[in-house]
Parts: C-alpha cells; sequence; structure tokens
C-alpha cells in the first residue's frame, strides 16, 4: 500500500507540475505538448480528464498546425472513447489522427493509427477489413524497421484470421510472429495468439496450455486491456472444459480489473462468461441474473453509440441547413391553391415511385437468395479445389530440404521463398559432397499448378543426374538434366506446345578449402558481394529443355576465387521483375542490387525479412506476378 501511495503521490505531484507549466507556456505548440503530457496521465486513472486535456491539446495543435501534436490528440481522444466502448466516435478521432499523421509525414504515426483503426473494424466484426489494415501497417513498420509495432500487426492478423475461422492462414502469421521473435521487441504474447486459434478449433486441452502461458506473459507486460482479455479467454476455456473453480477464480481477478480500470466492453464479456458458469455450477437464478445484467449494458452501450450518432447527424444537418429551412417555410406561406395541389400530386407521385422501388427491392432480395445459394455452391467446390492446392503443396514442400537445416551449414545464410500461388515453380536444392557444397537455384517455366509439376520433374531428374549418375562438374550437371528434362517431355520429335517449357538455373559448388566457387548457369545469374561492390556472373546457356539449345552442348564450368566473408547470391527473376512503386513498373535489376547490398550491411540474418518488407511496400496493391526466392550465403 505504501508503494502505491508514493506512486500516486509523484503522478499528482507531476500532473500539478506540468499544470503550471500550461499557464506558463506562451506558445500554441508548448501548451499542446505540454496538454498531451497531462492527458497521457490521465489515460490510466481518469478518461474525462485524459480526454478533456487531449482536446485542449488538439485546439492549440490547430492553431499552430503541429501535425504530429495534433495526430496524437486525436488519437488520445479516440483510445478514451474506445475504452468507454463507444466506437464509431473512436473511428472518427483515430481517422483525424490518421489524417493529421500523414500531412506532417509521420510514417510512424501512420502506422500507429492504422493499427488504432483495426482494433475499430475488429471489435464491430468486420474482420476482412481489420486484416486489410493490420497488414498496411505491417508492411510499413517492417520498413522503417518498428519491430515492435509490426509484431503488434502481425498479432492481431492472427487473432483475426482466427475469429473469421481462417484457421490456416492464422497460423500462419502465428509461426511467424514466432519466427522473428527474437527480432520483434514486443510485449504482446505469441502464445496467446495459440491459445485463440486452438480455442476457435474446439481444441481445448492445446489452448489452455498455451493460454495458461500467455497470461503469464502479459501479467510482466502490464498492459489492463490485454490483461483482461487473455484471462477472460483462459476462464471461458476452463468453462468449457468443467473446471469451475479455477473459472471463478479468474473471474474474481477479472472483475477487480475491471473496477478498478472502468473497462465497460470487457465488463460485458465478463458477465456472458459468468452467466454461464452459473448455469453450469448449478445456480440458476444467479445465472438469469447475469444475463439481464449483461443485456442490460449491451443494450445500453448499443444506446449509447447510437444515441451519440443521431446527435452528430441532427446538429450537422442543422448547421447546414437551417437557413434552407426558413426560406422554404416563408415559401410555402405564401404558395397559392395551385402550388399547393402541384405539391399534392408530386407528393403521389413519390408514393408511386417508392412503391415500384419497393417492389424492386423485395424481388431484388429473392433473386439474391438464389445467388446466395449459388455462390454457397461455388464456394464449397472453391474450397475443394483449394484444399487439394493446399494438399498438393504438403507434397511439393516435402520434396524441398529444410531452409533450417541449410542456414545451420553456414555461419550466415538465409532463403526467401514466396510463391505466387500456393505452389511453386521455383525451388531450391542443396547438397554437400566431399569438401564442397552444392547449392542450386531453379525457376521452372510457368508458376501454381503447371509450374509445380515442372518443378517436380526437374528436381526428380536432378537428383538422377547427381546421385545416380554420380556427375559433379555443375557444368556437366547442366548438359545432362537438359538432355532428361528433354526426354522426360518428349522433346526431341517434332514442335508441339511443350516445346518452351524448361528450366532456368544456377548452379554452384563452394569450396571452402580452397577458397573457390564453381558456377555453371542457365539463364540465370549469380552475384557476389565483395570489398569492391556487387559482381555479377552470367550464366552460359539461355535454358534447359525446350528448342532453344540442341543436345550437343560446348559448355565449361566458372571458377571463382572468393575472400572469406563475402556474400554469394543466387536468385530467380520473379523479384526483380515485380510490378509496383507509383509508375507501376518493374522493380528492375538495379534496385535489385541495391536491396542485395542492403541485406549485407543489415545482416543476413535480417534477410529474409528485409526482402519480404521492401518487395511487400514496393507492390503494395499490385498483384505478385510470378514466384520469388533468393538465396544469400556468408562465404
Amino acid at each position: 500500500m505504501g508503494g502505491e501511495t508514493l506512486a500516486q503521490q509523484a503522478r499528482l505531484q507531476r500532473l500539478e507540475h506540468f499544470k503550471q507549466l500550461y499557464y506558463q507556456a506562451e506558445h500554441d505548440s508548448l501548451k499542446a505538448r505540454i496538454a498531451l503530457d497531462i492527458s497521457d496521465i490521465y489515460l490510466d486513472i481518469q478518461l474525462d480528464s485524459a480526454e478533456r486535456y487531449a482536446i485542449i491539446a488538439i485546439r492549440h495543435a490547430s492553431k499552430a498546425n503541429h501535425y504530429s501534436h495534433l495526430g496524437k490528440a486525436n488519437n488520445f481522444v479516440g483510445i478514451c472513447y474506445l475504452n468507454r466502448a463507444r466506437l464509431m466516435t473512436a473511428l472518427e478521432f483515430f481517422q483525424a489522427a490518421y489524417e493529421a499523421y500523414d500531412r506532417g509525414g509521420d510514417k510512424t504515426g501512420v502506422s500507429k493509427m492504422l493499427n488504432n483503426l483495426g482494433v475499430i473494424y475488429s471489435e464491430t466484426s468486420n474482420y476482412p477489413k481489420a486484416i486489410e489494415i493490420y497488414k498496411k501497417a505491417f508492411v510499413q513498420d517492417s520498413a522503417l524497421g518498428n519491430w515492435e509495432q509490426a509484431s503488434y500487426a502481425l498479432h492481431n492478423i492472427a487473432i483475426n484470421c482466427s475469429s473469421s475461422e481462417r484457421y490456416d492462414e492464422a497460423m500462419f502469421y502465428a509461426q511467424k510472429l514466432k519466427h522473428y521473435a527474437h527480432q520483434l521487441d514486443s510485449k504482446l504474447s505469441v502464445n496467446m495468439v495459440f491459445g485463440e486459434i486452438f480455442f476457435q478449433l474446439g481444441q481445448l486441452d492445446s489452448a489452455q496450455y498455451y493460454m495458461e502461458m500467455a497470461v503469464q506473459d502479459i501479467e510482466r507486460a502490464q498492459d489492463v486491456g490485454y490483461t483482461t482479455s487473455g484471462k477472460l479467454t483462459l476462464a471461458d476455456i476452463y468453462l468449457q472444459q468443467g473446471k469451475l473453480t479455477p473459472c471463478s477464480q479468474l473471474l474474481a481477478e477479472v472483475e477487480q480489473l475491471i473496477v478498478l480500470h472502468d473497462l465497460p466492453d470487457k465488463r460485458l464479456e465478463w458477465l456472458r462468461i459468468q452467466s454461464d458458469y452459473f448455469e453450469r455450477s448449478g445456480q440458476p437464478e444467479m445465472a438469469l441474473n447475469s444475463l439481464r445484467a449483461y443485456q442490460a449494458l449491451s443494450d445500453s452501450l448499443d444506446a449509447i453509440n447510437q444515441l451519440e450518432r443521431l446527435n452528430e447527424i441532427n446538429a450537422k444537418f442543422e448547421k447546414d441547413n437551417i437557413e434552407r429551412l426558413v426560406v422554404e417555410q416563408d415559401l410555402m406561406l405564401k404558395q397559392n391553391r395551385s402550388q399547393l395541389i402541384l405539391i399534392i400530386l408530386i407528393s403521389l407521385l413519390l408514393l408511386l415511385i417508392c412503391g415500384a422501388i419497393l417492389y424492386a427491392f423485395y424481388k431484388k432480395r429473392a433473386l439474391n437468395g438464389v445467388l446466395k445459394k449459388q455462390n454457397e455452391k461455388i464456394q464449397q467446390q472453391r474450397q475443394k479445389i483449394i484444399s487439394s492446392i493446399n494438399y498438393a503443396k504438403k507434397i511439393q514442400q516435402s520434396t524441398l530440404p529444410s531452409e533450417d537445416d541449410f542456414e545451420s551449414i553456414f555461419d550466415e545464410a538465409f532463403i526467401y521463398f514466396k510463391p505466387k500461388d500456393i505452389i511453386s515453380g521455383d525451388f531450391y536444392s542443396y547438397q554437400q559432397m566431399g569438401t564442397k557444397t552444392y547449392i542450386a537455384a531453379i525457376d521452372c517455366t510457368g508458376h501454381g499448378v503447371p509450374g509445380a509439376f515442372m518443378s517436380l520433374i526437374a528436381n526428380a531428374k536432378l537428383n538422377k543426374v547427381v546421385n545416380e549418375q554420380g556427375i559433379v562438374d555443375p557444368a556437366q550437371i547442366l548438359v545432362h538434366l537438359h538432355r532428361e528434362i528433354r526426354n522426360a517431355l518428349n522433346q526431341d520429335g517434332d514442335i508441339n506446345e511443350n516445346m518452351q517449357d524448361g528450366v532456368e538455373m544456377s548452379i554452384c559448388a563452394i569450396d571452402n578449402a580452397n577458397h573457390s566457387i564453381a558456377f555453371a548457369g542457365a539463364g540465370s545469374n549469380i552475384m557476389i558481394q565483395t570489398e569492391n561492390g556487387l559482381i555479377e556472373y552470367k550464366g552460359q546457356l539461355p535454358g534447359l529443355g525446350g528448342n532453344l539449345i540442341g543436345d550437343n552442348i560446348q559448355v565449361e564450368t566458372a571458377h571463382i576465387p572468393y575472400k572469406k566473408g563475402e556474400v554469394l547470391f543466387l536468385f530467380s527473376d520473379g523479384y526483380y521483375d515485380q510490378i509496383g512503386g507509383k509508375q507501376g513498373k518493374k522493380l528492375n535489376k538495379k534496385k535489385f542490387r541495391e536491396i542485395l547490398t542492403r541485406v549485407t550491411e543489415i545482416g543476413l540474418s535480417y534477410g529474409k525479412l528485409t526482402c519480404d518488407a521492401y518487395i511487400s511496400e514496393w507492390k503494395m496493391f499490385e498483384p505478385q506476378t510470378d514466384d520469388m526466392m533468393v538465396i544469400g550465403i556468408r562465404l
């Protein structure tokens, strides 16, 4: 208690100090900043005061045209309304904050507001919109290096995917958050994400395991709202498992937090779980009382939001139209009998039009019912196709070597592998033979299902050439693989549809003992980052398979010396051919070289994240045009 008293006294002293500074300040910019400091202190203890000083800050920031203070002040007001569960008003202030940060060129502030806007869409169950907003926030935060904010976005993407029953996607983003946990400095718990997903799936034991760890994590984070949500979810899990005692204990803890911090939206969820708890524990009267309290609070929150919106609409209407209404009233008094008859006739005509519209509406609704059933059938067929392709993805992934095993071979290495569709025409391969490590990056004709079939053929023939025929020279591997692909696709006969199908490939044999790379390429190049810059070595052949070259090939392996610490890059063309940017053009090789240089400077352990963040920001809303693969190795 003594500690709490000292903390309260220190907080009051800070408030008094800031208030004195506010009255002494002369400039609007300084007054806005001080008012924001006061509002920030009040946010955790008294929402009304926090809102009042944030509004004062808005007034001063507007006069000073200080967009950063204006964005922060609008954000604070939005948070106050969010904590009161008045979501539509919170949304308007968050949008105003977004616009202020955007006008001021504050990208970090813009990203923060994207996260807050996502909260509103999530709370109103508009999960697709929330996911879209959070993905924008993740791209921007990754590009800025704001890993803590990026982790919030990843966390919220996974949670909203789970809430919208997109469980595979939710698990993908949860794994991504876990994978980058050592880089993303976050107060969030990835265990809560896994707990939420398993709870939605009905796997209660797994949900309990992860959520119990999550509650321990978030207790350390000291985020009241986050802690309350986690404990409520864990209480619900206990309840579904029939574990009434731990459920009751958690509900008691949460009630104290709700009362202490005035969290009406959390109280609503707490009342729902408490009602279920009383019903399961054989206390029907208590269950009914909790259910009534839940309904009353829900109606109250809905009424507040509706009344608030109605008042705003009425105020705007009166402001914009009061003079026009006065003029119209004056004209109506002066109109004669013929004008009144005309008004009546027009009214009747409007009624007829409304009737026709109403009839069309009901007819359209009936038609929509038919279309809905047809769409449901289409969605079922689509889901079957997607399930089949997802299974094909598992088969394809099983043929690829492990990225973790690959990265463990070298001091520093990464593989950035991003298919255009669920399955890919790009693949990679590596193998240690004696003192040499063989690395291959292969880009097959097409992408999606056709590209995946080509990749399976190419992978099988590559294994045959290397492991069965014992070919170890990179140039000879290309020669034999070319012949194998032509035979497999029957490309030796007359010209046909599959004559253009083939493979582009780079293969390197790294000899660490002699500091040398044996390289051969077909339609594909490699780059080496040296102390003198990035050097590109071009492949000697235009490609493998098809009719570009015959069977009599003359090609020799290039032997490239290197120094310890230099970086080798293998890649497909999908990355630098991606459409994007303000003018909708390809990324091009020049920018791609700059990205590889930046990866080298930042460190290869961040290579995958750097490549993903840059290309995501580049393409933005453009679709991905091809499979992408970039491999980096510190020699």
